[in-house]
């Protein structure tokens, strides 16, 4: 339902200029207390502000509408 309204809000108001992109943080965060409670790899907070800055900074020719973070396994699974 996001990806579809964050598509609306691309279609309303890319002409005027303004970036619309929808985010997926698609895992945990890690904060105090997070890696005892949450079972898998955690992301870093600043990582994560890293993606939304790479967001700001797009030039309009290129923006992206859509972006999901998601940690990397500390290990392969193969």
């Amino acid at each position: 339902m996001l990806r579809g309204l964050a598509q609306a809000l691309t279609e309303e108001y890319t002409a005027h200029g303004i970036h619309v992109a929808n985010v997926v943080v698609d895992g945990g965060i890690d904060a105090p207390g997070i890696r005892g409670v949450y079972p898998g790899p955690v992301m870093d907070p600043a990582r994560i502000a890293d993606a939304y800055w790479y967001l700001y900074r797009q030039d309009p020719s290129v923006w992206t509408h859509e972006i999901q973070l998601t940690p990397a396994p500390n290990s392969p699974a193969f």
